[in-house]
């Protein structure tokens, strides 16, 4: 099992900085300062051998990890057609296509969704997953699993609302305890057929009141639902509102003061953006924490169309399209096409690139304002002139330990393109407290000193000089005391 904890202070070294090399042929590498701490890995390529699948590995699909560092995806392998779509749980198959569906006499494993939450793995590595099934009728074909048990299927009686069949499912995710929750469609009447479930019960229904909107109710489908660990919920939902402002980002949360449940976001609601005094026209993506901290991308409603893509979190405004790329000169932000949060505050996202790109450079990963990964950039572990090509719409995802894990594809020089999965493990974010203490005190000075005048590959070393000399003491210096 895969275990997640604070790894030894000399393994902070920079392998995301851009590994310098010479044009060759087609390719010129990207360099840049890159993110201090950031070390990224290869968890997997295609090729690599599916266990228990009998194949190789061909693409991924939404990667995730738990809190524990365990990684859960969906993908293809270069089986046959009828058995290539899989589910892991790191090395461990936990579904493929064309096994015999548990639950369901006759019925086979079909294709498997692209997991749409954020949260379908939990900590102790059950997953959830939504799933097309053969061999039965097409009314009743779908289903949501967790770790191979039947929780839900089309054709089914519907939770708690006599007379009415699930139809169809989106946005499965598992909590720590085991609890699944979904977004389920019904037959019958489209006022009242968008159900939100969490453990078997009904937490949200379509036409029924807005919890904190006096005589306003759910007025359609929700919409882009983020599950995480304790079983809190962000969701999208459309409202009996006028239309400029109807559509809201709600989110239900289990403290020891009972359910809480608030609007964080809505659809017509003042921005100070960049540009000038806006408002949120359009909400396109949510994420959720651990700790119930939120994100969201959307679309501006006064900003002119380069400028109108924003990312907002918690703690309010975040990132506007147009926002300077200190990393590379020329270069600004275009279009957002992922975000996630973790409990840290830590916003990763993935965004287009404009302006006075490189070659071969469109889209980058970010972290909090500071550039991680470029397609164009060499891709650590592999052979010279091997170049990221292009980062997966979506396909992200940060935990509290600062892990993330991110698809994309690559491929050497007139080579074609080929797809993994990669981990970013991002540098702690009290890097002067070499002792791992909570604060910056004599202990780590005593470290310093001991290794004064050498190189040991990351701090002491934080100014990177390759040499622990007075401006890193000067920097320990200025940290004394507990850690932010």
């Amino acid at each position: 099992m895969r275990t997640d904890p604070k790894p030894d202070l000399s393994q902070y070294r920079l392998l995301a900085a851009g590994a310098v090399a010479a044009a060759t042929g087609w390719f010129t590498p990207i360099v840049f300062a890159g993110c201090p701490g950031a070390v990224i890995e290869i968890f997997l390529l295609q090729g690599d051998r599916a266990p228990g699948a009998g194949a190789n590995f061909q693409s991924f699909d939404r990667p995730n990890i738990s809190e524990i560092g365990l990684i859960g995806f969906a993908g293809d392998t270069d089986a046959a057609t009828n058995q290539d779509d899989i589910v892991y749980v790191d090395q461990m198959l936990i579904a493929q296509e064309g096994d015999p569906a548990a639950g369901v006499p006759g019925g086979s494993y079909g294709s498997f969704e692209f997991f749409e939450t954020a949260h379908q793995i939990n900590v102790t590595g059950e997953i959830a997953y939504i799933v097309n099934l053969t061999g039965v009728p097409t009314s009743a074909d779908r289903a949501v699993y967790k770790s191979g048990a039947l929780i839900a299927r089309e054709g089914a009686p519907a939770g708690g609302i006599p007379g009415r069949l699930y139809v169809d499912f989106g946005f499965a995710g598992v909590a720590d305890d085991g609890s699944v929750g979904y977004l389920a469609d019904l037959d019958g009447s489209t006022s009242d057929d968008s159900v939100i479930y969490f453990d078997g019960s009904i937490l949200y229904r379509q036409g029924e009141p807005v919890p904190g909107m006096p005589g306003e109710t759910w007025d359609g489908d929700f919409d882009e639902i983020q599950w995480n660990g304790n079983g809190d919920l962000l969701f999208e939902g459309n409202t009996s509102m006028p239309s400029s402002m109807d559509m809201v980002v709600f989110r239900r949360r289990t403290t020891k003061m009972g359910v809480v449940q608030d609007i964080v976001a809505q659809e017509g609601q003042a921005i100070d953006a960049n540009t000038g005094p806006d408002f949120l026209e359009l909400i396109l993506q949510t994420a959720l924490a651990e700790n119930g901290q939120w994100a969201l991308r959307g679309n501006l409603g006064v900003a002119m169309s380069d400028f109108d893509a924003v990312i907002l979190s918690e703690v309010g405004f975040y990132a506007q399209q147009g926002d300077t790329v200190p990393e590379l000169v020329g270069v600004v932000l275009g279009n957002f096409n992922g975000i996630n949060i973790n409990s840290g505050g830590d916003v990763l996202y993935l965004a287009d690139l404009q302006g006075a790109t490189p070659p071969n450079v469109e889209e980058g990963l970010f972290i909090n304002g500071c550039l991680l990964v470029t397609d164009g950039m060499q891709v650590p572990g592999l052979p010279q002139g091997t170049l990221f090509t292009d980062i997966g719409f979506e396909d992200l995802y940060i935990n509290d330990n600062r892990r993330i894990v991110f698809q994309a594809s690559y491929s050497a020089a007139g080579g074609p393109a080929e797809d993994g999965l990669f981990i970013i493990a991002l540098g702690p974010l009290c890097p002067w407290d070499l002792d791992d203490s909570g604060a910056v005190g004599i202990l780590d000075l005593l470290a310093l000193v001991a290794v004064w005048t050498t190189d040991p590959g990351g701090p002491p070393d934080f100014d990177n000089d390759g040499n622990v000399g007075i401006l890193d003491l000067l920097t320990l210096l200025a940290h004394w005391g507990p850690c932010a």
